[in-house]
């Protein structure tokens, strides 16, 4: 008989070190690090290897991550957009139930923190680490100048040892946030949801459209996402919707209505089995396939005969990959 999972407790979310040393108490702890965009597959072995470690040795797991990233405060022009924003970032952390997610704000001041400073006065003396688990590309401190040779030189002097793991692949290519920003905006969700662990999702609030969608017998729902997180590129895509605790199949429209004359750049979702109003809602969109580019139809009847087609086709998707819908 395989024996039963030992639940953990919710974990901790804070946005202060002064927060998280109350919490810690002095408790030594296991201490995993990095910006973690999408905590994906790779992310998810890191932080499991240091929640392993802390149980085996009864002793308290934080996560310690930025709310930005931080290039929007060390290189501004080259900040990637998001994959996953800070309420996402927590809520997938949170799966892993570490004992306390730290939350920060990455700032100008912490960049400029010497990388023994910031070993001995952070990782020590507020987080009371005992092992430190981090990426092989980590860098930390001015500069830059920290890595995992230098976490495993200060650790030997400040009683701490250092962990990373071997690069998780997929197809043979090393799972990075980088990599699923770029499968995401090229349209390859399916794939892209084969490196996060799960589907990528979009969040955001739906307002009220111009009724195209119900004059031609699908209402669709006219989502609003925050301008620094990754749209999937433009295309008609099989969807999962997370509406009032249920989950609904559907379809995304991203990109222009070429039929329509718009050439602004739209995300709408038609839910299959919905007919309530969502305007003002926020809804969770799970990304689960790709069907067909964004075209130019001659007539509305004719979008209308592919939008039927392409409803069809998402649910023989959704049937097969996400049980349930």
């Amino acid at each position: 008989m395989v024996p039963a999972r030992k639940s953990h407790p919710a974990p901790q979310v804070t946005e202060q070190l002064t927060e998280a040393a109350a919490f810690l108490a002095g408790q030594p702890a296991v201490c995993c690090i990095g910006v973690f965009d999408g905590v994906h597959l790779g992310h998810q072995r890191l932080i499991r290897a240091a929640t392993d470690e802390a149980r085996a040795g009864n002793l308290c797991s934080v996560v310690l991550t930025f709310r930005n990233h931080p290039l929007s405060v060390l290189a501004p022009a080259y900040a990637p957009l998001l994959l996953t924003d800070p309420e996402e970032k927590a809520r997938q952390l949170a799966a892993l139930r570490p004992s306390l997610i730290v939350l920060m704000e990455f700032t100008r001041e912490l960049a400029d923190i010497e990388p023994e400073v910031f070993v001995e006065h952070i990782l020590v003396g507020q987080l009371h680490a005992v092992s430190v688990w981090c990426g092989g590309d980590f860098r930390f401190g001015r500069q830059g100048r920290g890595d995992l040779a230098m976490l495993n030189d200060l650790g030997q002097r400040f009683g701490l040892a250092a962990h990373s793991i071997k690069p998780v692949l997929f197809q043979g290519q090393i799972i990075s946030s980088t990599r699923i920003r770029t499968l995401i905006e090229n349209g390859e969700v399916g794939q892209a949801a084969e490196c996060l662990g799960r589907p990528y999702q979009l969040r955001g609030q739906v307002v009220k459209g111009h009724g195209r969608g119900r004059s031609l017998g699908y209402p669709t729902a006219n989502l609003v996402v925050s301008p620094g997180v990754v749209v999937p590129g433009n295309g008609i895509y099989a969807v999962a919707a997370h509406v009032s605790g249920q989950r609904l199949a559907g379809a995304m429209h991203v990109g222009p209505l070429p039929t329509f004359g718009v050439t602004e750049r739209r995300l709408e979702v038609f839910l299959f089995d919905y007919a309530g109003d969502l305007t003002g809602q926020v809804i969770g969109v799970d990304c689960v396939e790709r069907l067909r580019d964004v075209r130019r139809f001659d007539s509305s009847d004719h979008l209308a005969a592919q939008i039927r087609a392409d409803v069809e086709a998402a649910r023989a998707i959704l049937r097969e990959k996400c049980h349930g819908l």
